[in-house]
């Protein structure tokens, strides 16, 4: 089973989207670089990585693509941004559901609490507002045609409060050694070159991120 420890640090920070700083080189990353349902006759597969860290009150995630074009037309709470330039974050901290964390290369997120694939709800605009995001992009603007990616790439980051993940799914917060159970994903639906890329294998025979069965851990530290 992949794991990825989290590292733990003393005090929350702000999240600029930039590609460097002192909170984010402390840790380790992982990479999502299986790409189970990829044509790799037509285009070559994204390059992403995805680093963790943990306070007190929340949890921080980093990603860093690049990609050939990105594309990204949904701006509002809730949209369905698996079809734009996407990054998703799958977890599990209890055996009540997961969460899937969906969040487009300008930041807009979609965000439900599954207590299975057929029986979701849906996190509140209020909650999801407490969730703080930063991309390297210009957050909230459209990009209605495909444009060549960056040559740096592109950096999506956000927190989520722990409160969250308690109101939710009644999780507590993490200690040492707390073991959640997650998945990372990049997705681009509509984009001009599709991918449905995973950091832990998922073994269907058609994209399908809601598979909570094949989550990898967490551990914190």
């Amino acid at each position: 089973m992949n794991n990825y420890s989290v590292k733990k640090i003393s005090n929350d920070f702000n999240l600029t989207g930039n590609f460097t700083s002192d909170e984010w080189n402390s840790t380790d990353s992982i990479k999502i670089d299986l790409w189970p349902w990829h044509n790799y006759k037509l285009y070559e597969t994204p390059e992403v990585n995805v680093k963790m860290l943990y306070t007190d009150n929340n949890l921080y995630i980093r990603f860093h693509v690049k990609e050939n074009y990105i594309f990204a037309q949904k701006t509002n709470f809730q949209d369905q941004v698996c079809e734009d330039s996407c990054v998703e974050f799958f977890v599990s901290p209890t055996e009540s559901g997961y969460f899937n964390f969906e969040v487009n290369c300008i930041g807009t997120i979609h965000l439900h609490f599954h207590e299975d694939r057929h029986k979701s709800v849906t996190v509140t605009d209020s909650d999801l507002k407490k969730i703080k995001i930063a991309t390297s992009l210009s957050k909230g603007k459209k990009i209605n045609k495909s444009v060549p990616c960056p040559k740096e790439g592109y950096i999506v980051e956000y927190s989520i409060p722990f409160e969250i993940f308690y109101k939710y799914s009644k999780a507590e917060v993490p200690t040492n050694n707390s073991v959640w159970h997650a998945n990372f994903y990049k997705c681009g639906d509509l984009s001009p070159e599709p991918s449905w890329g995973t950091w832990a294998p998922v073994k269907t025979p058609q994209p399908d991120f809601h598979q909570p069965k094949y989550f990898g851990e967490i551990i914190f530290k």
